[in-house]
């Protein structure tokens, strides 16, 4: 085999040109003529699975266009038979497989990445590019020395492009036997692809080291501020995400996008505990980074009560319990008469006391109370209160 290069590209309805080499020297006597040649065909740069495209040939060179023939997303191998006058086979050839070319866009440039599995060496490669507003017309844009046989993979970076602007390609190959008589350089064309740089890459993250924090816990306010990030990871930040979560693991769910130049979120809760918040940065094209390591606080615990009930049915003031409270998890009071006797517990937080004792109005005048309290932070910590309490009716 000589030749595997591409002449149409297509998903469908593609062309290869096709090449071998008559062989040097046959025995009529044994190998009686007329000699022919059947053509065979299997995608991919391994595959087995020949198909007959061609029979009866007696030239060398061969336009495959047996349909399908997806010469834009498959590579293709051939081989000959050579058969003689009795139809009986002399040789088979080696294997050789069209060049296959992909492309992976980037930011201003264009990667481009082709794969060869051909029996010759192959010693140089020119990349041929088609700009706007011109996409057919190819201009050879660099020239890759090479010494690769067999199966191999090549790349190229493009770069220096406009993004999100249309650019194709197409590789053609310089190669050889280097064996006298036969076809010396032998050139090969690739797969034409097409695609758009853009920018795959995202910001940097805000350097934690600028956070300025402003926790202001009784009133369940978390004002975060900034500094843009440096450019060294690409792209330029046309916002920042903020994220939530209740727990430093998250998950985490999207708050808000804070446009830039602002550098600075405040959020509101409430009343909801072990706030955790995240950042990303986030460029004009759509990229986002990684969340930023969390930032978590644990908002006030309250437990506000009233040093004056007034249990006498009316249904104003008539419980003892605490007029503002927030992050308590669980509760116990103990109420004690001024000479130091329990006379009732209770771990109902919204019914401390109903000014009972032994199921009668207790009298008038002064206790005392004792409040144990764990709060539902994350360290679940726990706080002691105490007080007087007048008790009026």
């Amino acid at each position: 085999m000589t030749q595997d290069s591409i002449h149409t590209t297509d998903p469908t309805t593609g062309a290869i040109w096709v090449s071998w080499n008559h062989p040097l020297v046959l025995d009529s006597v044994f190998f009686p003529p007329p000699y022919t040649y059947t053509l065979e065909r299997a995608p991919g740069f391994t595959s087995t699975s020949f198909q007959t495209i061609a029979t009866g040939l007696t030239g060398d060179t061969y336009l495959d266009t047996n349909l399908p023939l997806a010469t834009s997303t498959t590579p293709y191998r051939y081989r000959v038979r050579l058969l003689d006058g009795q139809n009986k086979e002399i040789a088979t050839s080696n294997i050789a497989t069209s060049i296959f070319l992909q492309l992976y866009p980037r930011d201003r440039a264009i990667l481009l990445e082709w794969t060869q599995n051909v029996p010759w060496l192959n010693d140089t490669f020119y990349i041929y590019r088609a700009d706007p507003p011109q996409p057919g017309t190819f201009v050879q844009i660099a020239t890759l020395p090479a010494r690769a046989t067999g199966f191999a993979t090549f790349t190229y970076l493009d770069e220096g492009l406009v993004n999100d602007t249309p650019y194709c390609y197409y590789v053609l190959s310089r190669g050889s036997y280097g064996v006298s008589g036969l076809r010396d350089p032998l050139w090969n064309a690739s797969n034409k692809a097409c695609a758009y740089p853009r920018d795959t890459i995202p910001p940097c993250l805000p350097d934690p080291t600028t956070f300025q924090i402003q926790d202001d816990c009784e009133a369940n306010r978390i004002q975060i501020t900034w500094s843009k990030p440096d450019s060294s990871c690409g792209g330029d930040v046309g916002s920042y995400g903020i994220y939530l979560s209740t727990e430093p693991q998250g998950p985490f769910t999207l708050l808000a996008y804070v446009r830039e130049p602002q550098r600075t979120y405040t959020w509101q809760g409430n009343g909801t505990h072990k706030v955790c918040l995240a950042l990303t940065a986030r460029d004009t094209s759509g990229n986002e980074s990684p969340l930023s390591q969390p930032l978590c606080f644990d908002n006030c615990p309250i437990l506000m009560l009233p040093n004056t009930f007034t249990p006498n049915g009316d249904g104003i003031n008539d419980i003892f319990r605490p007029f503002i409270y927030r992050h308590i998890a669980a509760i116990q009071c103990s109420i004690y008469d001024r000479w130091g006797n329990l006379i009732h517990t209770s771990r109902d937080i919204n019914n401390l006391w109903d000014g009972t004792y032994r199921g009668q109005p207790a009298p008038e005048g002064t206790y005392f109370y004792v409040i144990q309290a764990t709060l539902d932070t994350r360290d679940q910590r726990s706080f002691q209160k105490s007080g007087s309490l007048t008790l009026l009716r």
